[in-house]
């Protein structure tokens, strides 16, 4: 029953990918004295979503089942039919690549920016 719902879990997160986006128009349309912090929360978030879709499945599965969907450690190892220290393992490296990942996007835009000021 788990690996069903897994694989339809991994076919709907698949589907979403040419999704992950957002129009910048969108964030523009945002009022209010928070919409520069909303619209810089949307754009973050918007990365993070890109940045995770460049993982390893087993990684990304790992890093969605705990982090977003809030399972614990032993339901999100039982769905992936995995032992717990192995699911560890896997959020420890999703974790820190996309740390990294983000790290070195940010640092890109910077230079971008430089540039094209300069």
């Amino acid at each position: 029953m788990y690996k069903v719902i897994h694989n339809a879990w991994i076919d709907e997160k698949r589907s979403m990918r040419n999704k992950l986006s957002e129009p910048i128009e969108a964030g523009l349309e945002i009022a209010g004295e928070n919409g520069e912090h909303t619209i810089g929360v949307r754009s973050t978030l918007a990365k993070v979503r890109l940045e995770m879709a460049k993982l390893p499945v087993e990684q990304r599965a790992a890093l969605m089942l705990v982090c977003v969907e809030g399972m614990s450690y032993q339901e999100a190892a039982g769905v992936l039919a995995i032992p717990v220290g192995t699911l560890m393992s896997r959020l420890a490296r999703a974790r820190l690549a996309l740390a990294s990942r983000m790290r070195q996007s940010q640092a890109g835009e910077g230079s971008r920016l430089v540039q094209n000021i300069g």
